[in-house]
């Protein structure tokens, strides 16, 4: 395969929204798309390294922050990984789709949308300030599109959660497809705009449910609740989407499971002894 010409990678301009998903791509995202797709061929063999951030500045005519995004953007999905005085080497010639953080696997996070279906009360473009920008851990000022609604359980449409979730506005294009698809909304902001969920915060808190949400819930104010607060970052840990779940206490629970720490050998670390 040549080299990959410049004009190749279009940059992102004012019809960057468009129809087109490609083209509503961020730069970075579209340079390593060509690069993953060069390393499938076998132009950057697995255990080779990739171009310097130099060379790669000077292929596709775009900064070093751009540069570094997209390889940060590779790193993600495990294909490659980088040294510093090294420099980037293939590890794999496919992504493996692995996830991890610190509650299980995104197989968890995806099986929340399963089963369950959305049912949208209300969408509109906000701008977060005060306690509410404090609780999404958003700066003050920044735009979302605010998505409410109430999760039902497929098999007997019974109200599981109240949902109040927030999407940065630069992907506000995927309002009209949200009430048609059965899959969380992050796999929508990934698949229209090859954006690559790296890490997510869960937050669990106890609370009472009352006034709108108890009627919408179907139960009594005063209810006991948990409320889910979950935060997801993209390459960079960009805050692309925030979702604040109140589910009635009987109607959810959560587990984990939580092992010892071995040593290299497999052994418990030894305690530290009182003095």
């Amino acid at each position: 395969m040549d080299e990959l010409e410049a004009e190749q990678i279009e940059p992102v301009g004012a019809d960057s929204a468009s129809t087109d998903p490609q083209r509503r791509q961020p730069l970075y995202v579209r340079i390593a798309a060509t690069l993953a797709a060069q390393i499938a061929h076998g132009d950057h063999p697995v255990g080779s390294l990739l171009p310097t951030e130099a060379e790669l500045q000077q292929r596709f005519h775009v900064s070093r922050y751009v540069v570094r995004q997209a390889i940060q953007h590779l790193r993600s999905v495990g294909l490659v990984t980088a040294r510093k005085g090294v420099g980037t080497r293939v590890e794999a010639a496919h992504a493996t789709g692995r996830f991890s953080h610190t509650m299980h696997s995104v197989g968890d996070i995806r099986q929340y949308a399963t089963g369950m279906r959305l049912e949208i009360l209300g969408t509109d473009e906000t701008t977060l300030r005060g306690s509410k920008a404090a609780l999404i851990g958003a700066r003050p000022g920044r735009r979302f599109l605010r998505i409410i609604g109430v999760r039902r359980r497929d098999r007997d449409n019974q109200p599981v959660s109240h949902a109040e979730i927030f999407v940065d506005a630069a992907f506000s294009a995927i309002k009209a497809e949200i009430p048609t698809v059965g899959i969380a909304i992050w796999e929508v902001i990934e698949r229209h705009y090859g954006e690559t969920l790296v890490e997510v915060e869960q937050q669990i808190d106890a609370v009472t449910i009352s006034g709108e949400h108890a009627r919408l819930l179907e139960v009594a104010e005063g209810t006991p609740a948990l409320r889910v607060i979950r935060r997801y970052y993209a390459t960079g840990r960009r805050l692309i989407e925030l979702s604040i779940n109140l589910h009635p206490a009987k109607r959810f629970s959560y587990s984990m499971r939580i092992k010892r720490d071995v040593g290299t050998d497999g052994t418990a670390p030894e305690r530290k002894r009182r003095r």
